[in-house]
C-alpha cells in the first residue's frame, strides 16, 4: 500500500496539524466537561481549601459585579450563580478572539462537611471572590480532657 493509499484521499498535502490539534482539544474539553458537569465556559473557576476550622473558596470573577453573584449554602453544598455579559466591540470593529465565556451560570460544589451557614462571609477584591465557610460547631473536633478520681 502507498502512503497516499494509507492516508486516504487527503494524502500528505491535505493534512493540517493545527486542525487536528484543535479537534483533539475540543474532544478533551468535552471529556472534562462531562467529568465536572457544573463547570462551563463563563463559569468562574474555583479553588477550595479545607482545614480544621472551615473551608476557603476562591472564585475568579474578573469583569463580574460581585453584588450580582448569588451565593448560597444548603446543607453541604455551596452554590454560586450569576451571569457574565459578552463584551461587544465598538461600532465598526469586529471581534477577533473571544476567550472568556458569557451567559448565565450556576456552579455547585459539595463540601466535605457541614458549615455554619449564618457565619459564611464573602469578600471581593481584584477580580477574586473569597468565600469563608466556617465548619459547623457540631462538626468541629474538640479535645476531651480525661479526669482522674
Amino acid at each position: 500500500m502507498t502512503w497516499e493509499g494509507a492516508l486516504g484521499t487527503r494524502g500528505l498535502r491535505g493534512w493540517d496539524p493545527f486542525r487536528d490539534l484543535e479537534r483533539m482539544q475540543a474532544e478533551v474539553n468535552e471529556l472534562f466537561g462531562r467529568a465536572n458537569d457544573s463547570w462551563a465556559p463563563g463559569t468562574p473557576p474555583l479553588h477550595a481549601w479545607a482545614g480544621d476550622d472551615g473551608i476557603m473558596v476562591r472564585a475568579e470573577v474578573p469583569g463580574l459585579d460581585p453584588g450580582a453573584i448569588e451565593i448560597s449554602v444548603h446543607g453541604d453544598v455551596l452554590t454560586l450563580s450569576g451571569a457574565r455579559t459578552a463584551d461587544e466591540p465598538a461600532e465598526g470593529a469586529r471581534a477577533l478572539r473571544r476567550e472568556r465565556g458569557h451567559g448565565g451560570f450556576e456552579r455547585s460544589i459539595r463540601l466535605p462537611f457541614a458549615v455554619e451557614g449564618e457565619e459564611v462571609r464573602a469578600d471581593a477584591k481584584d477580580g477574586l471572590l473569597w468565600i469563608r465557610l466556617p465548619r459547623a460547631r457540631r462538626e468541629r473536633s474538640r479535645r476531651i480532657e480525661v479526669r482522674t478520681h
